[in-house]
């Protein structure tokens, strides 16, 4: 393994880990880039995310990790998730370049595309529980399409279906991710379940359309109350096969909501999906770190001198 990677600049950060934009030169001078998510080595919130994107690897539609790395920095072992790049950056900076309105009919070939990989999260037994633009990658077209790759990323507040959760009657809110995107039954009742991400799909395409978040609200209180009590707003001016598609996805009662893999042969995605080349298929990037479906380094960020090695092997080995 070709050790002369290096973290060139941050691309986010959260509340556990930081993403960074990585680069190797290589023998023929050009670089070969990746996105590297890191945290303390003793931390267990991203070593989870690692897991859960090992089960997921594969799907087009999903934010591919290449393996993990763990290194010396600074003077102190850091784990690093080792993943594709997104050049496009967000849904969120997608939506502002468009001005805050995308044509409908590429809405329903971005959800057409948000759909299959949750379809392929749910099958997994997992819940994403944190479906925000800024949590979609833009990829570019391989196909001369004005239409993106979307790929669904940050598995940081996922669970898995069998995972129970502890809700404490009379508490605000035990919901997982970002509150705009919330459904009515993480708010209310602690629960986050396949449908508690179609929930939130519904508020993204509403914003896909409008570029405006389906509440408007004076602070966190008062959003709390209207996902509880009130019905969200659909947009006006869409069609009525997009109408009802949305209402779907933002029934308040769970289990009519429908799932991912019902609303995949909704007409709103299938009469759209004209809008995409015949030949279209996200693309999935080949492995800048070695030819191995999953790798496993050490040192790979660490300064240029031997170091030991630590002595637990990986769990996907």
């Amino acid at each position: 393994m070709d050790h002369h990677w290096s973290k060139r600049h941050i691309l986010g950060s959260g509340t556990y880990a930081t993403v960074y934009l990585a680069s190797k030169l290589n023998s023929r001078l050009s670089y070969s880039v990746a996105a590297v998510k890191s945290d303390n080595y003793y931390g267990t919130s991203l070593k989870k995310e690692g897991e859960i994107l090992y089960k997921l690897r594969g799907c087009p539609e999903i934010i591919q990790c290449f393996g993990e790395d763990i290194s010396i920095e600074k003077n102190r072992q850091v784990y690093n998730l080792l993943l594709e790049y997104a050049p496009g950056g967000s849904l969120a900076d997608l939506i502002q370049k468009n001005g805050g309105k995308i044509p409908e009919s590429n809405v329903a070939c971005y959800t057409y595309m948000l759909l299959k990989g949750l379809s392929h999260i749910h099958e997994k037994g997992i819940v994403h529980c944190d479906m925000k633009p800024d949590n979609i990658l833009v990829f570019p077209s391989v196909h001369g399409s004005t239409i993106q790759n979307l790929k669904i990323a940050d598995f940081g507040m996922a669970k898995t279906t069998e995972e129970e959760e502890e809700f404490i009657p009379g508490a605000s809110t035990f919901n997982r991710g970002a509150l705009q995107y919330a459904s009515p039954e993480s708010i209310s009742k602690g629960i986050h379940k396949p449908v508690t991400d179609i929930w939130s799909l519904g508020c993204i395409i509403a914003e896909m359309i409008t570029g405006e978040t389906i509440w408007t609200y004076k602070d966190a209180e008062d959003l709390i109350n209207q996902i509880n009590s009130r019905h969200p707003c659909i947009p006006q001016n869409i069609s009525h096969c997009a109408d009802d598609f949305l209402k779907l996805c933002l029934e308040k009662n769970e289990y009519q909501r429908w799932t991912a893999k019902m609303l995949l042969d909704h007409p709103f995605i299938f009469t759209n999906l004209s809008a995409l080349p015949l030949n279209f298929k996200n693309p999935v990037l080949p492995n800048p770190f070695g030819s191995d479906k999953w790798v496993y380094t050490f040192d790979l960020f660490s300064p240029k001198r031997k170091i030991e090695q630590p002595t637990n092997q990986s769990v996907y080995v």
